[in-house]
């Protein structure tokens, strides 16, 4: 038996016993650091009005509908506030115990998890950056590429296409191995590496 179900039989209490349903996979997961030492917070709900209990069910029903929150078993959790202050992701209110599922744009990391998702692919001064390597922007190269055959000339210029825009993936380099940079030299110029 692997030591995953020994631990899922030795902790069945902590699971639901049905499958409310999966998230979709993600790119990148997104972690609260918990303090240690300090207590989770619990506060009744604070009252509303009749017209203001009929939204929040609304919108929690929206929520609920969209796959956003999910019912939730926690002891603890914010009340509910319209809008900018709903900045933790357990929501206790009258209707019972939500948790949100996907990440809210109010919490402190949540737009340095966002653009860590957006940047994973930069273009820079002509090239495009990402983790697998550097490569010339395609949208530099898009006029050799959309080159018309001119009828006088005898040289393949489809080979010559391929050669200009087909450059090698330039991969990073591994910083723990030791390196040697050369570099041009010239009497009449700068030469620079990033």
């Amino acid at each position: 038996m692997s030591l995953l179900v020994l631990v899922v039989k030795e902790y069945a209490d902590v699971f639901h016993k049905e499958l409310i349903g999966l998230t979709p996979n993600r790119e990148v997961e997104f972690v609260i650091e918990l303090v240690s030492g300090i207590a989770p917070i619990s506060i009744a709900p604070y009252r509303m009005t009749p017209i203001e209990l009929k939204e929040l069910k609304a919108q929690l029903q929206e929520l609920l509908d969209c796959g956003f929150i999910q019912s939730s078993v926690l002891p603890w959790g914010a009340p509910v506030l319209f809008d900018p202050d709903i900045l933790n992701t357990a929501l206790r209110a009258r209707y019972g115990h939500n948790e949100f599922v996907v990440m809210l744009f109010g919490l402190t990391n949540a737009l340095f998890t966002f653009m860590d998702l957006m940047n994973q692919e930069v273009g820079f001064m002509g090239h495009a950056i990402s983790a697998n390597g550097n490569w010339v922007d395609p949208i530099k190269i898009s006029a050799i590429v959309d080159w018309k055959v001119p009828k006088n000339v005898t040289m393949n210029i489809d080979q010559l296409k391929n050669m200009l825009t087909k450059a090698p993936v330039l991969t990073q380099h591994e910083t723990r191995k030791e390196f040697t940079i050369y570099s041009d030299e010239s009497l009449c110029g700068l030469g620079y590496y990033l």
